[in-house]
């Protein structure tokens, strides 16, 4: 059995969309702090998109939509759209908390904690394994969002069924 495009690019759009949201809450409340307008323009607005005769929906801003948007034509295509662009996203959210902790620390000779880099990350523990490729991230990225399995140096854990809960009439 192939890859379950489908499951990876709905889990993808709904992890996409929540970040959204709360990067969108957070950046419009720092321009109140600030006094900026940066995040006043910035809408996430709901998209739809139709691939292989399915339709996908998320909580897109323009250049999101823009960048998704010509990746309509399979289904893997759009899946590895949607692996691209979470991939972008979150290593700007890593980046962004990386700069907002380390203007709250200071060290003890009260000098400011250097910035680490934005592409460093202190909690990505979990080697993400999807579509045949691998990036270093958390595990809570790599499963909601890329669909994929944390390897670590080891063969990804095998899942156990649940048993199906019975439905209610």
């Amino acid at each position: 059995m192939g890859p379950n495009y489908d499951k990876r690019i709905k889990k993808g759009l709904r992890f996409i969309s929540r970040s959204n949201a709360t990067v969108l809450k957070v950046g419009k409340a720092l321009d109140k702090v600030l006094g900026n307008t940066a995040f006043a323009q910035l809408l996430a607005t709901p998209q739809h998109f139709t691939v292989e005769k399915t339709r996908y929906n998320a909580k897109l801003t323009p250049a999101q939509y823009k960048t998704l948007k010509g990746s309509q034509g399979t289904k893997q295509l759009f899946a590895e759209a949607v692996a691209d662009l979470l991939h972008a996203l979150t290593g700007s959210m890593f980046g962004a908390e990386d700069s907002l902790v380390s203007g709250l620390q200071v060290r003890e000779s009260g000098e400011l904690k250097k910035r680490t880099p934005p592409d460093a990350c202190s909690n990505c523990n979990c080697n993400c394994v999807y579509n045949g490729k691998s990036i270093v991230t958390t595990q809570q990225i790599c499963v909601e969002g890329y669909a994929g399995t944390c390897n670590n140096g080891k063969p990804p854990a095998v899942r156990k069924r649940l048993k199906e809960v019975p439905s209610r009439k």
